[in-house]
């Protein structure tokens, strides 16, 4: 799309807060906006293309369906009666999400707490403070996600955290000495001071060199240790992670699980919390049948979830203009 003015007033904030704040895969922000006097429509960029990182555009996809709960939660912060509709055309394969401006209504008290959570949400890379989350607040995250019909499975028990330890680290050693995905990577890694001009991109101070790593930043360099079983498993204990799938492995099914992922990502920040996800490991067939099997899924797994108490504040990370993914009609 090409740029053009941002409108002003109150689309300007209520909107680009929504597209800054939400999460994509290496921070690529696919998506753009077109806002109709009654109706707004969310479309996904093809051509932000990653073939090593999202070589179907599933992670694309999921991405795009996170924005969009961001983009319903600010119409319903102004008091906007919106309908949602998942691929909408299906002569427009790249139009994901369609919201029809139905009427006025306050927002719930959910609604609120979420949209107060948008801002705040960050990926958190770095590892967890060694305190529980309390399996109240993993029933709320649950829940969340149950919203968009999605399931989620927290892992739990030592057989569990064994067999999750065992995927992470062999999806680890083949991202590790992968030379089209850490070339991949790189081009896709910003120098903080740069991040004005980049506008998208991965901080690189957000990466870790440690073998923590694998479990917890999700993102594998060519130095990245490969801790050993007992290392990873001492280290998934630290947080909660949360494995989450789907009955279908379409379109529809991908918008659905980013949808649900950040309904949880927001309710985990609204509860003091903080997160991250990890898709890359399931972006490897083998990885992504072995998960399953192991934890006797009959769906699709689509996300990983890690969710802790937070230590320090991740950096910030790159945005796109607006006027580089919104256009307005009058």
């Amino acid at each position: 799309m090409t740029e053009v003015d941002a409108p002003a007033g109150w689309e300007t904030e209520l909107f680009g807060q929504a597209l800054a704040s939400a999460p994509s895969v290496l921070n690529t922000q696919p998506w753009t906006l077109r806002v109709r006097p009654d109706r707004v429509e969310l479309s996904e960029r093809t051509d932000v293309v990653l073939p090593f990182h999202d070589p179907t555009g599933r992670d694309r996809t999921i991405s795009c369906g996170a924005a969009a709960v961001n983009l319903e939660l600010a119409l319903r912060a102004v008091g906007r009666s919106v309908r949602r509709t998942l691929s909408p055309e299906p002569e427009e394969p790249t139009l994901r999400v369609r919201f029809d401006l139905v009427g006025r209504a306050d927002p719930t008290v959910t609604e609120r707490a979420l949209h107060a959570a948008v801002p705040r949400r960050g990926s958190h890379r770095a590892p967890f403070a060694a305190r529980p989350v309390p399996e109240a607040t993993v029933a709320d995250l649950v829940a969340a996600a149950g919203a968009e019909d999605v399931w989620i499975h927290p892992v739990a028990g030592d057989a569990e955290l064994e067999a999750l330890a065992d995927q992470l680290s062999a999806a680890g050693r083949a991202y590790r000495g992968d030379e089209g995905y850490q070339r991949e990577l790189a081009l896709w890694t910003v120098r903080d001071e740069n991040h004005r001009r980049h506008g998208a991109g991965v901080a690189r101070s957000s990466m870790l060199a440690t073998g923590r790593s694998v479990p917890s930043a999700g993102i594998v360099r060519p130095r990245t240790e490969v801790p050993d079983r007992a290392d990873l498993v001492e280290n998934l204990r630290r947080e909660r992670m949360l494995l989450s799938g789907t009955d279908t492995d379409d379109a529809s099914a991908h918008l659905r699980a980013g949808a649900a992922l950040q309904r949880v990502w927001l309710t985990a920040v609204a509860a003091g919390l903080a997160g991250a996800v990890q898709t890359q490991p399931l972006q490897l067939p083998r990885i992504r049948t072995e998960l399953a099997r192991r934890f006797g899924f009959d769906g699709y797994l689509q996300t990983l979830f890690r969710v802790g108490h937070p230590v320090g504040r991740p950096p910030a990370s790159p945005r796109r203009s607006l006027g580089d993914v919104l256009h307005r009609e009058p």
